[in-house]
C-alpha cells in the first residue's frame, strides 16, 4: 500500500529510561532494518488497522520510541518527533512514526496511554504500542534499543542509518534530507569503500565536538559550526613525520570538497615532552599548510577512549569521516595519506584516493556503506 503523508514512530520510556539489563546488543547502524510486529496502532489512514515496515518501502523512515511516563520523551523525544512530522508533512518519501515500546510500568504505559500521549503532542501520524511482561517489544529486540526516548532513521533502501537515545531537530533534518537525495530517482549513488582497518568504528557515534578544547584562534572558533556538516577529522601532532604529509592532504580535500559542504578538523595530541600553548598549536598547523579548524585533545582523552583502547591500533594519527548525524562513516587507520607518485608511498596514494571516494560517496552522493 502507499501512504502520501509523513509517518512518525515514537517509543516512550521513563525519563531517559534505560533497558540495558534487557538489551545489550551492539549498534544496528549499517544493517538492514528488521521487520516489526506491532499490532496496536492509532491514526492510521483510510481505515487501515496495521502498518508494517514493508508498507514504507522506498521512504526515509523516522521512528521514535517512547513510553508515556518517560520525562525524557516528554521533554525532548516527542517534541522532536512533532517538529520532524510538521516539517515533512505531505512528503511522499518520508515516513514519521511514534511507537510506545514498553519494557517497564506495564500497568501505566498502556495502549490507551500511548493514544493520549499522541493527542497531547498533537501528532497527526501513526502512533503504535507494543510490549508486555511475557512478550517483549519487537522493535526493542530487533533494533537493539536500550531505553527511551530512542530514535531510529532508516534510508530508502531499508538500511538503518541512525540509532541512538537523542537527536536534535536540526541533525534529524540534515540527515533526512541527505537520505532523501541520495537515492532519488535518476541518481546512481556511489558506495563508501571498506577501510583496510578500523572498520569496527564505522556506525559508531563520534565523540561530541564539545569534548575537545578549542583554541580561540581556531578558524571557526568552536564546535558549533560542526553540528551538521560532513566532517573529516584528523588527529595530528607537531613531531609526526606522517603528519607533515597528511595534514596538507587534509587541506587539499577541503579545497576540493569544501564548496560541497565538507568541513575539516585537525585535532592536536602532543607526544613530545613539554608543552605548547594554543597559539603555537595553531601556528604548527598553519606551517604544515592546513588552514581549517583546529582543536586539542588534552591527555589524549578522546583518542584513547574512541580509538586506542578499542582494538589493536597501529597509529595514533587516525582520521574519521563523520556524517551530519555524528556517525562515523569511514576510517583511515593511519599513519599517512597523500596524493603522490613517490617511490615507497603507494599505500599513501591508494589511501588518499579511497578517502576521496568515501567523501564523495557520503557528501556528494550520500551513499550507504559498501
Amino acid at each position: 500500500m502507499s501512504y502520501r503523508f509523513v509517518w512518525v514512530v515514537g517509543i516512550v520510556g521513563l525519563g531517559g529510561a534505560s533497558a540495558m539489563g534487557q538489551n545489550r546488543g551492539a549498534s544496528i547502524v549499517g544493517n538492514q532494518a528488521p521487520a516489526w510486529t506491532v499490532k496496536t496502532w492509532f491514526n492510521l489512514p483510510n481505515g487501515e488497522t496495521n502498518l508494517e515496515l514493508d508498507d514504507l518501502a522506498g521512504k526515509v523512515v523516522y521512528l521514535n520510541c517512547f513510553q508515556s511516563w518517560c520525562p525524557g520523551c516528554h521533554s525532548s523525544g516527542l517534541p522532536t518527533v512533532k517538529k520532524v512530522a510538521d516539517r515533512y508533512a505531505g512528503s511522499d518519501d518520508v515516513a514519521v512514526l511514534a511507537v510506545q515500546t514498553v519494557f517497564e510500568g506495564f500497568s501505566t504505559n498502556t495502549a490507551e496511554a500511548a493514544r493520549r500521549t499522541g493527542e497531547e503532542f498533537e501528532l497527526a501520524i501513526p502512533v503504535g504500542h507494543e510490549g508486555t511482561p511475557s512478550n517483549r517489544s519487537s522493535i526493542m529486540r530487533g533494533y537493539r534499543t536500550r531505553g527511551t526516548p530512542w530514535t531510529i532513521i532508516i534510508d530508502r533502501k531499508g538500511m538503518v542509518r541512525y540509532s541512538d537515545f537523542h537527536i536534535r531537530p536540526q541533525q534529524a533534518f540534515a540527515l533526512i534530507d541527505r537520505l532523501r537525495a541520495e537515492s532519488a530517482p535518476g541518481r546512481s549513488a556511489s558506495k563508501v569503500p571498506v577501510p583496510r582497518a578500523g572498520g569496527d568504528r564505522i556506525g559508531r557515534r563520534f565523540p561530541a565536538w564539545t569534548s575537545f578544547r578549542w583554541p580561540a584562534a581556531s578558524k571557526n572558533g568552536g564546535p558549533d559550526r560542526l553540528d551538521n556538516p560532513v566532517t573529516l577529522v584528523r588527529w595530528w601532532t607537531d613531531d609526526c613525520a606522517h603528519c607533515e604529509k597528511s595534514l596538507p592532504a587534509v587541506q587539499a580535500l577541503a579545497d576540493e570538497f569544501g564548496a560541497a559542504g565538507l568541513h575539516t578538523l585537525a585535532i592536536y595530541h602532543r607526544k613530545a615532552p613539554g608543552t605548547m600553548d594554543d597559539d603555537q598549536v595553531i601556528a604548527a598547523a598553519r606551517a604544515r599548510g592546513y588552514r581549517g579548524a583546529v582543536a586539542i585533545d588534552d591527555e589524549w582523552r578522546q583518542l584513547n577512549r574512541f580509538w586506542m583502547s578499542t582494538g589493536q591500533r597501529g597509529a595514533t594519527s587516525v582520521s574519521f569521516l563523520v556524517d551530519p548525524a555524528g556517525v562515523v562513516r569511514y576510517v583511515h587507520p593511519g599513519p599517512e595519506f597523500h596524493d603522490t607518485d613517490e617511490d615507497g608511498h603507494d599505500q599513501c596514494s591508494e589511501d588518499f584516493e579511497q578517502l576521496r571516494q568515501a567523501i564523495r560517496a557520503v557528501l556528494v552522493d550520500g551513499a550507504a556503506p559498501a
